[in-house]
């Protein structure tokens, strides 16, 4: 049943979980300055307009969709977004930042925590600190205080969720329009056009917790007793917008054939957060090298397994298994077309007796070292 929600409507209700499938978080990424300031647009026109005018101004963000889910106690809903985490995210770094110059952190804190991310501890983590965050009355940018706090750990900045988060605060000053907004900060100053009347955050608070708050969507809950999210379902409905990038297309497969497995769930919490975490690179280019380390990982173990001399290999009969190698001689990136080479690899070594997920627990706890 669709109902119109908002978020703070959400948030008293169920926890909201972004689950390990889905993407970091992007509207904060660099690039997007003009999707932030359409949609921060959008949400500013409507939180500043008057309520008691003969058309106040409200905010439609279309339809978020859930997988819903009662993990232990029965009066406790979880929903996994499956369409909307992007709007969500917003919503929740709107919501918070309004709590907290507003100072009603303290008193809002626990609702906010029910918005977590799974798709690494750090963004989890960073979402958890932020809620716990000691008002300054300081007008230093919030981004500054942030990163002044001890718990903020400098490789959080490599973090694609944390970084876009942050960004997405603050915006950027890539325009040379002082107007320009692409961040929730810049919402509320004085050069914001939107912006006319006084920073009265305790107001702004009031109306995004009341039940006309004039920011709402279309919300639908999907139940579902197996998966927090279909893998599927998920692909599916990503085929209505951008398509997903080679090694989200080749985690979700492997995620489908690591299911059989018995250390399945464990296996995608690692692959997700702590061997992410050795990636960690400047060039924010993680799934990148991550994916080519994988690639040459299955390499390895059909040379290893099955390659005679001719460079044949019995388990890839009728399969180049040396484009898992690089698609060129300055790239190591490999083109992902299908699961069929990966799985070929993985039933021969299951087939054996061997077992490739403690191997590479083995190589990424060597590497950890």
């Amino acid at each position: 049943m669709i109902n119109q929600y908002t978020f703070w409507k959400l948030l008293t209700e169920r926890r909201v979980t972004i689950p390990i499938i889905q993407r970091d978080y992007a509207q904060g990424r660099e690039g997007k300055e003009y999707i932030r300031k359409n949609f921060l647009e959008q949400l500013g026109q409507a939180l500043f307009s008057d309520k008691n005018s003969k058309d106040p101004r409200v905010v439609e963000l279309d339809f978020v969709y859930g997988t819903e889910v009662r993990p232990k106690a029965p009066d406790t809903i979880e929903m996994f977004p499956l369409d909307g985490q992007q709007r969500l995210t917003t919503l929740w770094l709107l919501y918070w930042y309004v709590a907290y110059k507003s100072g009603q952190l303290p008193k809002s804190k626990e609702v906010l925590k029910k918005f977590s991310y799974e798709t690494r501890t750090s963004s989890r983590d960073f979402c958890e600190k932020l809620c716990d965050l000691s008002f300054d009355k300081d007008d230093e940018p919030i981004v500054h205080i942030i990163k002044d706090q001890t718990w903020f750990f400098s490789t959080w900045n490599q973090d694609p969720t944390i970084s876009s988060m942050l960004r997405m605060l603050s915006g950027t000053n890539n325009s040379q329009d002082k107007n320009f907004i692409d961040g929730i900060e810049k919402l509320f100053t004085d050069k914001n056009k939107l912006f006319t009347g006084k920073k009265d955050f305790p107001q702004y608070w009031k109306t995004l917790i009341g039940d006309d708050c004039p920011i709402v969507f279309n919300f639908l809950p999907l139940q579902s007793s197996e998966l927090p999210l279909s893998d599927d379902l998920y692909i599916k409905m990503n085929a209505r917008g951008k398509a997903l990038t080679d090694f989200e297309n080749f985690k979700a497969d492997l995620i489908d054939w690591i299911y059989q497995e018995e250390k399945g769930v464990d296996f995608i919490s690692l692959v997700d957060n702590d061997w992410t975490d050795i990636f960690w690179k400047k060039d924010h280019h993680i799934d990148d090298t991550f994916f080519a380390f994988l690639n040459r990982f299955f390499l390895n173990q059909a040379i290893v397994n099955g390659l005679d001399k001719t460079g044949k290999s019995e388990i890839t009969e009728g399969k180049d298994i040396w484009t898992l190698y690089g698609n060129s001689s300055d790239d190591s990136n490999v083109k992902y077309l299908s699961f069929d080479i990966y799985e070929t690899i993985l039933d021969s070594q299951k087939s054996k007796g061997q077992n490739v997920l403690e191997l590479l627990e083995n190589i990424f706890a060597r590497l950890k070292d």
